[in-house]
């Protein structure tokens, strides 16, 4: 899937090419841009970190210190890169099984956070929806529809945090706001990307890229959604969009989650580097 999913992206610069190199070269602008909604998308992050650390503390037996399973998140999310897609998930095992903390804990957080993320985009796609009077799609009346998807799925999304984490009400309800509020940053930076490249803002950007995000995340396998997730904004964005401008905004935009990843491990290291006594010493 990844590499059907590079190959549509080659042929789509291919085919653009004309377009896309008549274009201004890289400017100053746009390099800024970048690395502004970069740091933007380390900063949100920062909300999958802490429903990580909220979701593993609810079900840790006894405590355990928050900036390790914290840190956890930050230092491993990288490794999502790697083919497979689930080596981040393996680091963060391994890292807190070091501290001793046991097995099934661990296993059944990683289970929980991989159910809940796409309920939350499901969710935040239908809180969109919500707001999108008169939006139809294949007959069906997508707005009218949405409230009752939206209600379903947080009673879904609260259900599976209960049978999973059974976490009181407050740390469910902080997992399932963080969660969408990531998503609609998510699809914002998008935006903004795109906005970047083609001096507009387009709202609809907003829930493609989650849709996207989506489609990347329940593709097995895939590292990081590489080529699904850009294939996929390319083919729902182009024709209401010029190609070449899409083309060159899902290009900026990988380059801005990468490099957000990026700084976010930096981040937690550093952090873990000079801010945390050594484990010996805890």
């Amino acid at each position: 899937m990844t590499v059907l999913g590079l190959g549509f992206v080659a042929w789509m610069l291919w085919s653009q090419w004309g377009q896309i190199n008549a274009r201004e070269p890289v400017t100053f602008h746009l390099a800024l841009g970048t690395v502004c909604l970069a740091i933007a998308y380390a900063a949100m992050m920062v909300l999958q970190a802490l429903n990580w650390t909220t979701i593993l503390f609810t079900l840790l037996p006894d405590p355990a210190p928050r900036a390790h399973l914290f840190l956890s998140y930050t230092k491993s999310q990288v490794a999502k890169y790697l083919p497979g897609n689930v080596m981040h998930l393996a680091s963060r095992h391994l890292y807190l099984r070091e501290l001793g903390l046991p097995h099934l804990p661990l296993a059944k957080a990683s289970l929980c956070e991989m159910v809940l993320q796409p309920v939350h985009a499901a969710i935040t796609i239908c809180l969109i929806a919500v707001f999108m009077s008169g939006l139809t799609v294949a007959g069906w009346d997508v707005s009218g529809l949405a409230p009752y998807a939206l209600a379903g799925l947080v009673v879904i999304s609260f259900g599976l945090i209960y049978w999973l984490c059974k976490p009181l009400i407050w740390a469910a309800s902080l997992v399932i706001v963080r969660g969408i509020v990531f998503m609609l940053s998510l699809g914002t930076i998008f935006a903004l990307t795109l906005q970047l490249v083609s001096a507009d803002f387009v709202g609809f950007a907003v829930p493609v890229s989650i849709i996207a995000w989506l489609i990347g995340f329940l593709t097995p396998g895939v590292p990081g959604g590489i080529g699904v997730r850009e294939a996929a904004m390319i083919a729902l964005l182009t024709g209401p969009l010029p190609a070449d401008d899409v083309l060159i905004a899902v290009i900026v935009f990988r380059f801005v989650t990468t490099i957000g990843d990026l700084l976010i491990y930096l981040a937690g290291n550093l952090f873990a580097a000079y801010m945390m006594p050594p484990k010996s010493a805890e």
